[in-house]
């Protein structure tokens, strides 16, 4: 009788629990990164310690975080000089370069790892050829109702460390 009662609790708890991937997730933070958010700020630091600013002084953006595990980030430049010949396709190379340093795109689904507050961005395409079909992590320094902080781990190519401080569009 008691094998049966422990077995009958085991089963309960079963199927009243969620996947081991969604339990590991505190909804707090599943949840609060659903939404649209605008950049405020972005700190970027090589390894040698010194300030780099890959999308000028005034950094400007947008990352969407969707309930349904997609997300977009777009971060540019404002600064970038416009094409002189106002033709897209037919900049001059320091204009490629500028528009191609300048900015970056990408998008694709994402997984939240609560245990290491962490999101794992799956890349499905990016400006920078090289990120599509990758995986990047960026770790949830903060966040709350209204602001969220977001810094990208030391990188093996000796990248710089980038914190991105984003403000909830309402």
């Amino acid at each position: 009788m008691k094998r049966r009662s422990i077995l009958t609790a085991a089963m309960m708890l079963l199927a009243g629990t969620p996947s081991i991937a969604t339990a590991q997730v505190p909804p707090r933070l599943k949840d609060a990164i659903v939404g649209s958010w605008s950049l405020v700020s972005l700190h970027a630091t090589r390894p040698d310690g010194t300030a780099a600013m890959p999308y000028g002084p005034r950094a400007t953006g947008t990352a969407l975080f969707e309930r349904n595990g997609r997300f977009t980030l777009i971060l540019i430049n404002p600064g970038i000089a416009k094409f002189a010949s106002n033709d897209r396709e037919r900049p001059t190379p320091a204009e490629a370069v500028a528009a191609a340093t300048g900015s970056i795109a990408m998008f694709g689904s994402y997984a939240i790892n609560g245990v290491d507050r962490t999101v794992i961005l799956h890349l499905e395409a990016s400006s920078y050829p090289n990120d599509t079909g990758t995986d990047q992590t960026r770790v949830v320094k903060s966040i709350a109702e209204n602001q969220l902080v977001l810094v990208t781990p030391p990188s093996p190519n000796g990248a710089a460390t980038v914190e991105l401080v984003f403000e909830r569009i309402e």
